[in-house]
């Protein structure tokens, strides 16, 4: 029992380390991976986002985890300003920022698949 405790609680140093060298600096811009406390609900996660000069990406599957555009120099410390505990580089891969059934880029949604019409011919 000790050790269990010994070990959660060295784990969480560790994830709680990493986390915080894992931020990005103050005058970061572009995609950013932002989250807020998990009870918050949506309006107060756009609210904070939006009033930050940040621009909302998508939602991930992970409570008051969202993906934005950091659009204005200055916007990760209005974001923790408004209530925002990290402001990480955007997911490593788009399976974790899912926000929704797809797994498909933000930039696949930019154009509509093209779709080839069949004929039909002789049977």
């Amino acid at each position: 029992m000790l050790l269990g405790c010994l070990v959660l609680i060295g784990w969480a140093a560790a994830m709680a380390s990493m986390l915080s060298a894992a931020q990005l600096p103050p005058s970061s811009s572009g995609r950013a991976t932002v989250a807020f406390p998990p009870d918050w609900p949506r309006e107060s996660i756009l609210s904070a986002t939006l009033n930050a000069g940040a621009r909302p990406i998508r939602d991930t599957w992970l409570p008051g985890v969202t993906q934005v555009s950091l659009d204005d120099l200055g916007s990760v410390e209005r974001l923790k300003a408004l209530g925002a505990w990290l402001v990480l580089p955007p997911v490593p891969f788009e399976g974790l920022g899912l926000g929704g059934c797809s797994w498909m880029t933000p930039d696949a949604d930019a154009a509509p698949p093209q779709i080839a019409k069949l004929r039909a011919g002789p049977l």
